[in-house]
């Protein structure tokens, strides 16, 4: 019998030896591919000779190792040195204001939904239910502000902080949002290693917000006080042509009180904050799959040091709290498929109402998730007992009822300016039109997706995971590839009959194997304006494949320290890769964070004055402080500056925005006069650049027509704005 064992424990441990070795060579030739790929064949070596890119990469190396070193030997010099090493970092970066903004304003959503729960509905519920009634009882008084012109950004924050330090103070609950990452201490060295490296990614992004500017950030989800409720109301119709204007717009309204602020690293830091929280849920959620604490960690790791989680908070795109909401649903879920906690399903359907209201892109995902639900009630004949607890069960339909009127006031929002509930996705439109709804002008849509060319699928899958350069999108939001080794391992070790303890996925991880498979087919349906599409579509099945890859290796591996030891390697190369690629490319600004000097002395409110300098860059500083002094909604349309165009003071479109959505407004010169008289847009800013003109045949004839019109003109460094006459000759009234 002990020779046996002996054999036994002898062939396990070869077995070990192996997947280790494999792990490790696989590891090294997964990053290698993808670096060889984005610095020879992409275009990243650019950024690699950048000094902002190499001395803040040496920099933010040196404070990984002392944070690491901190949380690996925690003893009271270790980790009071590496807070002093943390302060002096996020100074030198003026990032304090950028984390302090961010956690309170997750901190004080939380309280007021604890202060709903608690004293309206006499229930005391956990944080991921008060944050949820938080985020929705916020959105309603939002609306509220709206009807009588009062949603103004400052108004809103005086607001929102006035009910939040009230909440605090009646709750006496400590601080919510730290509650979250409570359990998060390490009990190991590796642990350690993994929440130091993590702690120190947090403290970089925040310094990276100095220089992170999104296309779609300048576009519109930044400028919510200019594009969204200019008068103070987010219902106000101001003719905008270009979809994105008519989206779900639970996402800036949520953001609107921040731009009071007029610092876009503030907003970032919003969303940076969220994403912390988001990781907080992944956490959970893997708890809920039984993983232990260390295969926790990993996750909460791996998912926030990749480009398409990190770069997408960093461009403050609505797909971070899409994320975060479907994540909770699953989470709400899961006391639902083991207990039949009413509750919880209540709960999980107000995360999945207000995930559909930041994005479209959730809505296959709700649906499924919805279906599913029901077909496994129904599926599981002997467990159809609910369990009803009336204070949680008041609570939770509390909840979903303010999701659903956060819903509906978004639909019915669109459905006043655009006169359908939603501009798109195309087989939605097509559905409200079918119904007799009638899309209003000027409002426009898109051509969302293309028919997939199935002989190109093959090396999609090939470029997604070792090739991103090949995909313009992708390379700066790569999703990773790390869960396809995890997930080879994992089989391999399965394949060797190597014992462990079975874990079944039960009701919630089948759920989320269905999901991966869904969010397999988004991917591979249909074809995106960008070939792979953006990484940011992908955040919410990259969480679930995540997760279910770490139970795959570690239903058989768990038990080996070390193969844990080995892991918590290839975890910490996996993370700075992924980190060091956000660090030099995130929406194609400015990389790393700033050269070294000893320059401590900014001011933590500096920073404001982004908008201007790049208006002065642009030659449109004089034409911005002219906008200034019209009415909040006056009506620009502007054309030979991009998205850029957005950082004026007043609601501004651009041309090929326009183009894109309605290009019978912009076919010729006398639609374009047409275009602005028929809808009230009183100017019409034009670049004057040489070789603009040279190129943009269009901006050329429209200086000519203005200019032969006599119409009013303010001159800039790089532009002339055009008011156009009450009656623009040669047109009809």
């Amino acid at each position: 019998m002990s020779v046996k064992k002996e054999n036994r424990g002898s062939k396990e441990t070869i077995q070990l030896i192996f997947l280790s070795a494999l792990l490790c060579a696989l590891t090294v030739v997964f990053i290698y591919l993808v670096a060889y790929d984005l610095l020879v064949n992409g275009p990243f070596e650019w950024h690699l000779t950048r000094s902002s890119a190499i001395e803040g990469g040496v920099e933010a190396l040196l404070l990984t190792a002392v944070l690491c070193t901190a949380m690996i030997w925690r003893n009271r010099w270790a980790i009071g040195f590496a807070v002093i090493c943390a302060l002096l970092y996020v100074r030198r970066h003026n990032a304090e204001l950028t984390l302090l903004v961010g956690w309170l304003y997750w901190e004080l959503l939380l309280a007021l939904g604890h202060l709903f729960l608690n004293r309206a509905v006499k229930s005391k519920v956990d944080n991921s239910a008060a944050i949820l009634a938080g985020i929705a009882l916020w959105l309603i008084i939002t609306f509220v502000l709206s009807m009588v012109n009062l949603a103004y950004p400052r108004v809103l924050l005086m607001v929102l902080c006035s009910l939040g330090v009230v909440s605090l103070l009646v709750n006496q609950r400590g601080l919510g949002v730290v509650t979250l990452c409570r359990n998060v201490r390490p009990d190991d060295a590796m642990q350690g290693a993994l929440l130091g490296g993590g702690l120190a990614w947090l403290l970089v992004l925040a310094a990276r917000s100095q220089n992170v500017i999104g296309h779609d950030t300048v576009w519109y989800l930044s400028r919510s006080d200019t594009l969204l409720a200019p008068m103070g109301s987010v219902f106000q119709n101001l003719n905008l042509v270009s979809p994105v204007h008519y989206f779900p717009k639970l996402w800036e309204s949520l953001l609107l009180p921040v731009t009071a602020f007029d610092q876009l690293r503030l907003l970032e830091g919003v969303a940076i904050a969220l994403l912390v929280i988001a990781s907080a849920v992944v956490w959970q959620l893997c708890a809920k799959l039984s993983l232990s604490k260390f295969w926790r960690i990993i996750a909460a790791f791996l998912l926030f040091t990749i480009p398409a989680w990190a770069n997408t908070a960093l461009q403050i795109k609505s797909d971070v709290i899409a994320t975060f909401f479907l994540l909770l649903m699953l989470l709400k879920l899961a006391p639902w498929f083991s207990e039949r906690c009413v509750a919880g399903l209540l709960y999980a359907m107000a995360a999945a109402a207000l995930a559909v209201s930041c994005k479209y892109t959730a809505i296959p995902y709700v649906f499924v998730s919805m279906v599913f639900v029901l077909l496994e009630y129904w599926g599981r004949g002997n467990a159809r007992l609910l369990q009803i607890d009336r204070p949680r069960f008041l609570a939770s339909a509390s909840v979903l009822v303010l999701a659903i009127c956060v819903a509906v006031v978004l639909l019915v929002r669109t459905w006043l300016l655009t006169g359908v509930p939603t501009v798109g996705p195309d087989p939605l439109l097509k559905i409200w039109l079918w119904l007799g709804f009638t899309q209003q002008e000027p409002a426009g849509t898109l051509n969302w997706t293309r028919p997939q060319v199935w002989s190109d699928v093959p090396m999609l899958f090939y470029d997604w995971l070792w090739a991103p350069s090949n995909m313009n999108k992708i390379r700066i939001s790569w999703q990773g590839n790390y869960w396809l080794l995890f997930l080879l391992v994992g089989g391999l070790s399965a394949l060797l009959g190597m014992k462990g303890r079975p874990r079944a996925l039960g009701s919630l991880g089948s759920l989320m194997l269905a999901l991966c498979g869904l969010g397999l087919v988004v991917a591979v349906a249909w074809r995106y304006h960008f070939r792979g599409g953006d990484g940011n579509y992908y955040m919410y099945p990259l969480a679930l494949a995540t997760c279910l890859s770490l139970v795959c290796i570690a239903t058989r591996l768990d038990h080996s320290a070390c193969f844990r030891r080995v892991l918590t390697l290839v975890v910490l190369m996996f993370g700075i890769f992924h980190a060091g690629q956000s660090f030099i490319a995130a929406a194609w600004s400015t990389p790393g964070t700033r050269t070294f000097d000893w320059d401590l002395a900014a001011s933590p409110l500096a920073g404001g004055d982004w908008r201007t300098r790049k208006l002065q860059r642009l030659g449109l500083y004089k034409i911005s402080l002219y906008l200034e002094s019209l009415p909040a909604d006056a009506r620009v349309v502007a054309h030979g500056f991009g998205q850029n165009a957005s950082l004026l003071p007043v609601p501004t479109e651009n041309l090929l925005s326009i183009k894109y959505a309605r290009r019978e407004y912009v076919s010729d010169v006398d639609n374009v006069a047409l275009f602005l008289q028929r809808f009230d847009v009183e100017y019409l800013l034009l670049s004057s650049e040489p070789k603009l003109l040279k190129e943009l045949p269009m901006l050329k004839e429209l200086h000519h027509y203005a200019q032969s019109g006599q119409w009013d003109q303010v001159e800039g460094g790089g532009a002339i704005l055009y008011k156009l006459p009450a009656q623009v000759a040669g047109l009809p009234r």
